[in-house]
């Protein structure tokens, strides 16, 4: 009996550690997991580790962890691998969401465990949302990049309302949406609701004192508004930011702010001052090995040594960037540089080498549908060929002329439309703006005048509240005065009335002795 009775507790005392046991190892996973989503930019998992870990795991929340980072790291060089990956996660939480959903103890260890589990798969969902939305970005389905943006950014607000313990958490997350879902506005060229959504992820940013994420929405709509030509509003959000990551000591970031600010000093055609920004900018992507943005500032540098006319050394920073960007791949920089050099070489006139880089710049720019680099590169094209035209008398140049300047006004046409359109959403953008301050000011005025006849009200109710009381109190004092009146009176007249009698009863008393004595 004892050892039965020493079996059932040893038994007990069992089945209650691997409870605790199995809640440790979610309490576990799940802390993994809210720093493995605490920000919303985490660390870089080597892509080998992470397979090896999805191989040999049976838990799916670990699954759903692995295949996530795969996602991160497969989409930029193999969407349809990610769309793949991403889509075995989905089926996983899914699956595990609608058994949890059912699931439900009394026990609470059991019942706090489930929770968290739920809340695990439901964050996963809005994860999910995110790297959807990342990889259609990345395809340029702008739509359903933001509308899968926009599904994260609810859930982020659903979490943050039931689960106000981890609040910071789907806070930070909903703010690092609300950056990703601006910049596809952005891309749209929808730049009121680009700003809104900058504005919005500012505010949290503000809120939770996340210095990381306010420099990155600064910098974000400094450049809504270099887009919009707004080049002073600009340079002031990049010089907010700029102190921001100054003080973190991310010079990467600095490098690519330092790099915008050099863009809008030389739109504002203060060249010295750009290429001052471009050099610092420039130093610190070479310590950080930033070899695209590298590429990126030497090309322009030498814009700015064009426009300075110091020909020579435009030159050599444009084949260094040339260089670099054939190394890299990037086929963007390779047309650019490759326009540049041929702009360059007509500027010499030296024409064979002109139309050599010119026309291979725009086969690249053709092939890849960049109508701002065709139009860019068919005019010095045409202008080149008119030259060569009048030098040599031949109408066979200036059939090409007249061929790549109809090239040159058709892409001109059509930007030009765009531009008309971007003025536009410009005008409507500074209308809201100036209706919403309105708004605002009225707003206040009202909130003004309100309380201020709040104000006057409580002065006039005191005031009557003062007359009432007074009267109330003259009101007593006149009571209390006719009643001490009216006892004097009632005293004396007792008074009177006891004399009166006195004297009658004395008058009788003297009639009776004067007969006495007659």
């Amino acid at each position: 009996m004892h050892e039965s009775g020493n079996a059932a507790i040893t038994g007990n005392f069992a089945k209650s550690f691997r409870q605790k046991n199995a809640c440790c190892r979610l309490f576990l996973l799940l802390s993994f997991f809210f720093s493995f989503f605490h920000s919303p930019v985490h660390a870089q998992i080597n892509t080998d580790s992470v397979r090896r870990v999805l191989k040999q795991t049976s838990a799916d929340s670990v699954r759903v962890l692995c295949l996530f980072e795969l996602t991160k790291a497969t989409s930029q060089v193999n969407p349809d691998t990610a769309m793949l990956l991403l889509d075995e996660a989905r089926a996983i939480i899914l699956s595990n969401y609608h058994v949890l959903r059912k699931r439900t103890y009394t026990d609470p260890v059991k019942k706090a465990a489930l929770k968290k589990e739920r809340y695990f798969y439901v964050v996963s969902v809005a994860k999910f949302y995110q790297q959807l939305a990342d990889i259609y970005a990345r395809r340029s389905n702008l739509l359903l990049s933001a509308e899968y943006y926009q599904r994260g950014i609810q859930l982020w607000e659903m979490l943050e309302q039931a689960d106000p313990a981890n609040g910071k958490v789907y806070q930070k997350n909903k703010s690092a949406t609300y950056t990703n879902i601006g910049n596809v506005y952005r891309r749209q060229q929808r730049f009121p609701q680009a700003l809104d959504s900058f504005f919005k992820g500012l505010r949290i940013d503000e809120e939770l004192k996340n210095n990381k994420g306010i420099s990155v929405k600064l910098g974000n709509i400094g450049i809504v508004y270099e887009e919009l030509n707004d080049f002073d509003r600009a340079l002031d959000y990049y010089n907010r930011s700029l102190a921001i990551k100054k003080e973190l000591g991310n010079k990467k970031s600095i490098a690519l702010t330092l790099a915008n600010i050099g863009v809008i000093y030389k739109s504002k055609k203060d060249y010295n001052r750009a290429l001052q920004y471009y050099n610092e900018a420039l130093q610190l992507a070479r310590e950080n090995k930033m070899q695209p943005t590298e590429a990126t500032i030497i090309g322009n540098i030498g814009n700015v040594y064009i426009l300075q006319h110091r020909f020579p050394e435009a030159l050599e920073a444009e084949e260094e960037a040339l260089a670099i960007d054939k190394s890299l791949g990037n086929n963007a920089g390779v047309r650019l540089h490759t326009g540049n050099i041929g702009n360059l070489y007509l500027e010499w006139k030296q024409f064979p080498q002109a139309e050599k880089y010119l026309l291979e710049a725009l086969q690249l720019s053709r092939e890849a549908g960049d109508r701002a680099d065709i139009y860019g590169f068919s005019l010095p094209l045409s202008e080149m060929y008119q030259q060569l035209g009048k030098a040599k008398n031949s109408t066979t140049y200036l059939n090409k002329a007249l061929e790549y300047y109809k090239i040159y006004t058709d892409v001109a046409d059509s930007l030009s439309n765009e531009d008309k359109a971007k003025d536009q959403v410009r005008v409507e953008m500074n209308y809201e703006f100036g209706k919403k301050e309105a708004e605002n000011k009225f707003r206040m005025e009202q909130q003004a005048n309100e309380m201020l006849r709040i104000t006057r009200e409580k002065e006039i109710s005191d005031l009557k509240l003062k007359q009432e009381l007074a009267a109330r109190r003259n009101f007593i004092i006149m009571l209390i005065s006719a009643l001490l009146v009216l006892g004097v009176l009632s005293v004396l007249l007792v008074s009177l009335i006891r004399t009166v009698r006195e004297r009658k009863k004395a008058y009788h008393r003297l009639e009776e002795k004067n007969v006495e004595i007659q």
